[in-house]
């Protein structure tokens, strides 16, 4: 029976499951595109390999059938994975859907087939054409087509109005959408863009039915896709369920009967539920430090800990069109109070990682030349005393007060906790409004919100063209409310850039600019676990959270 029910009660969960009994430079870059490429199409910092039509799956012999037990901290804030930007929502409706082309776990670079078994791409770089798979079917029996795939791209290009395209920005460049052929959709591109076959693999992309999208504009209600599993029951507060599809387009897959996340808000409840056997996998992005990894580690030595970089960069995030904030010696000054130090060892002991505006790597300004600048160091009195100075240059000597903005997740507010103490060393008062997740979604999006925390960047991929549309003017996911209109230009002339070096140079420019600008102030770039019993089998935990979350591959041992 396929439903979603009304319920809250935490103990209904617990019952439930009782009753159940840093990363490293790139290698060089690869030519510049051909005529036809059957991977990633333009110079990428790790080159992708050749296309395959299954994934890598396990050395030991997979074994058919059981319930992977794993959960979430949150009721499903948006099911319309097009319109959603967490990994709250997306790790949960992942099964169920498919993309056109998908990314590596292993190396999430790497861009191979998914619902398009190969494309390829025109001598100017602004043609792709995706062949898709024939007999692929959404999970009511109805056909894929090339139709589905233009509607379900044309809405996160150009969406309609009361559709929030969280991804707009990254499709900047596509002019239009063809569909020659029910199999074949073609993407004209305005000007090349050296990163687009990874923006097309961008987990959130899923390819949705046109006759859904036509009939109610949205996929809140209606979770159908060509994906290994298939939805089949979700209890508000309690669990979400999908179920083995069995006519799954990639022969042999899934081995698992089906995946069931349990709604667990606290974290020491979910912490008690694993290490006594009753969930399998915690992950992604869990926020225990190492002190607690190793208590877990005592009571369960059994337990994986595979671990990888998130493209998550915590910071404290300032409204930059609201006052005091428009001044940046207001910003400099809460650059220089908050002790990047104290808040890496309170907040994420072993598993934080120091950097500026892009993921450490390839792309990044080397982390050893920004610990050099002001604020950005080992904090010293003379830190406070300068932000104490430029807050009273500013206007503001005796400090002032301004509201922050969290969601009720104890890991969160415990950080808004630091700030206080943090700021209040130099004046500021801050005020914490702690609200529930929906409610604290509504504040994000809004332009009048006065400061906030956690990911001020959040995406998918560590490729510029996806990081830096987080700074752009206007787009949904630029959360400081930032202006740049250099920026913006220098953006476009990067994304266009098909040598490595030449674009290189220009996201180095960007980086230096915002370094300048400080519309918010970062204090870490988010190392994250998984931890799941050894029975599971076939999982891979990639780089940046989202990839190969649909459970394909993964099966349980005896």
């Amino acid at each position: 029976m396929r439903k979603i029910v009304a319920a809250t009660s935490l103990w209904l969960v617990l019952g439930l499951l009782l009753a159940a009994c840093a990363p490293a430079a790139a290698p060089p870059p690869q030519p510049a595109p051909t005529k036809e490429a059957p991977a990633a199409t333009a110079p990428r910092p790790t080159p992708p390999p050749p296309a395959t039509t299954t994934p890598v799956l396990p050395t030991d012999k997979p074994i058919y059938g059981g319930m992977l037990k794993t959960f979430g901290v949150n009721d499903l804030s948006n099911s319309d994975l097009h319109q959603a930007f967490s990994y709250l929502d997306h790790n949960p409706m992942a099964p169920i859907y498919s993309l056109l082309v998908r990314s590596d776990p292993k190396d999430i670079n790497k861009i191979g087939p998914d619902l398009a078994e190969r494309w390829d791409v025109s001598a100017d770089g602004k043609a792709y054409t995706f062949y898709l798979r024939r007999g692929v079917k959404f999970h009511d029996g109805t056909p894929l087509t090339s139709a589905d795939v233009k509607a379900s791209f044309d809405r996160i290009v150009s969406p309609p109005k009361g559709v929030l395209s969280q991804r707009q920005a990254y499709f900047d460049a596509v002019e239009k959408v063809e569909t020659p052929d029910a199999n074949i959709a073609r993407f004209i591109l305005k000007r090349p863009q050296a990163a687009f076959p990874a923006i097309v693999a961008v987990p959130f992309n899923a390819v949705f039915p046109k006759a859904i999208l036509d009939q109610k504009g949205d996929m809140k209600k209606d979770m159908m896709g060509t994906g290994p599993f298939r939805f089949k029951e979700y209890i508000r507060g309690v669990q979400f369920e999908v179920e083995k599809n069995p006519d799954y387009f990639l022969p042999g897959l899934p081995y698992l009967d089906g995946v069931m996340r349990y709604i667990i808000p606290d974290s020491a409840a979910a912490k008690g539920a694993f290490v006594t056997g009753r969930l399998d996998l915690m992950q992604p992005s869990l926020y225990y430090g190492e002190p607690e990894l190793k208590e877990m580690k005592k009571l369960r030595p059994d337990m994986v800990i595979p671990q990888a970089l998130g493209f998550s960069l915590f910071s404290f995030i300032p409204n930059n069109d609201k006052k005091p904030w428009t001044d940046i010696r207001v910003r400099r000054a809460v650059m220089l109070a908050l002790d990047k130090d104290a808040l890496l060892a309170k907040h994420f002991p072993g598993i934080g990682v120091r950097g500026g505006f892009m993921p450490p790597g390839f792309w990044a300004i080397p982390t050893e030349e920004l610990l050099k600048l002001p604020g950005w160091g080992k904090q010293t009195p003379e830190d406070i005393a300068e932000a104490k100075r430029l807050l009273a240059e500013a206007g503001y000597p005796n400090g002032f007060s301004a509201t922050f903005y969290e969601r009720n997740i104890r890991e969160y507010v415990d950080q808004a906790v630091s700030y206080q103490g943090l700021l209040g060393k130099i004046g500021i008062d801050l005020k914490l409004d702690v609200r529930e997740n929906a409610a604290w979604l509504i504040i994000r999006r809004s332009p009048n919100f006065d400061t906030m925390g956690e990911a001020s960047v959040n995406v998918e991929t560590g490729d510029p063209d996806v990081v830096v549309t987080r700074y752009l003017s206007g787009t949904s996911g630029n959360y400081a409310q930032y202006k740049n209109p250099k920026l913006d230009q220098l953006y476009r002339e990067q994304s266009q850039t098909l040598d490595v070096a030449e674009r290189k140079k220009k996201v180095l420019e960007i980086q230096r600019m915002m370094i300048e600008d400080l519309p918010f102030m970062p204090w870490s770039w988010q190392v994250y676990y998984a931890i799941h019993s050894p029975k599971v089998k076939g999982f891979i935990l990639p780089d940046g959270r989202y990839v190969g979350q649909n459970m394909e591959a993964v099966w349980l041992a005896r």
